[in-house]
């Protein structure tokens, strides 16, 4: 999907699009040029790379971009007035009107950083999605529902409670009394569960980080396919942290979705299976009651 990047021009004011994503190059040459041969055992499909001066590093609001809709839905996140996690009755008004609002916030503020991303970079990347993507979405959400328990008996196992943090298992029909308090709830908790939570976190994660660990500074400049060894652990380290009470589950997950990028180098394939699985995981969560996975 990804293609070899070249130079662009840049005028006074203009953005490079070079500053965001692997850019499109476009050869020239005259009807009397000789063709450059090829040494032996190239690929003649191969684009040669231009000749000119090196690629720029990406600047601060090219990075800014990338970072910036995981950090407005991380940092938000951290105010929610989450109740206990053993709780049995429900939130007081007060509070189940404070949760939906700043949800609403997050996933408001979350959506303007995206659009931010997109007007600046989304350009540079192809939006064409693979069937192969809603499969792979399906078989993750298998796999981390079953992986997610392993993840729990070992612990339990080893008597590590005390090192995983508890994760808030909130039930919607029991925290909030108010119907229309819990509608509002459930619609905004899957929009960003389905929607903004897949584009933050692989925009920031394969579209940032794993670049940046293989290639900094010129990061922008690579395709996803060409992402290398520095790139994939990093990956893998990202998910470990962000998800320590589903570790294996996440390892797991995430190195899956990452093989599909390697073969595909599409970061839109990538979105549609984070958002499947998510979506997939939360209409089970309502189904079996299994909160822990909300």
């Amino acid at each position: 999907m990804q293609r070899p990047d070249g130079e662009s021009a840049r005028g006074p004011g203009n953005r490079s699009r070079d500053d965001c994503g692997p850019a499109k190059l476009e050869l020239r040459h005259s009807r009397a040029e000789t063709p450059i041969p090829r040494p032996a055992g190239l690929n003649n499909n191969a684009v040669p790379l231009p000749s000119g001066p090196p690629a720029q590093p990406a600047d601060w609001r090219t990075v800014a971009t990338y970072i910036a809709p995981l950090v407005v839905l991380l940092g938000l996140a951290s105010l929610l007035p989450w109740p206990e996690t053993d709780a049995e009755t429900a939130m007081s008004q007060t509070d189940q009107q404070r949760m939906v609002v700043l949800l609403a916030v997050q996933a408001g503020l979350t959506a303007v950083a995206l659009a931010w991303w997109f007007w600046r970079c989304g350009r540079d990347f192809s939006w064409r999605i693979s069937p192969a993507a809603f499969l792979l979405g399906g078989i993750g959400v298998v796999l981390w529902i079953l992986l997610a328990q392993l993840d729990e008996w070992v612990v339990r196992q080893l008597g590590l409670q005390w090192l995983v943090p508890k994760r808030t298992a909130l039930d919607p029909w029991q925290q909030f009394s108010d119907g229309t308090v819990r509608n509002l709830f459930l619609a905004v908790r899957f929009a960003l569960l389905a929607v903004l939570v897949p584009l933050a976190e692989e925009i920031f994660v394969r579209g940032w980080l794993g670049r940046w660990f293989d290639s900094e500074p010129v990061w922008h400049r690579m395709s996803l396919s060409q992402i290398g060894r520095d790139g994939l652990v990093a990956i893998a380290v990202y998910a470990v942290l962000a998800h320590p009470m589903e570790a294996l589950a996440a390892t797991v997950w995430f190195n899956m979705v990452s093989w599909h990028m390697k073969r595909s180098g599409s970061l839109a394939d990538c979105i549609v299976i984070h958002a499947t699985t998510n979506l997939l995981l939360g209409l089970y969560v309502v189904q079996s009651g299994n909160w822990q996975l909300w």
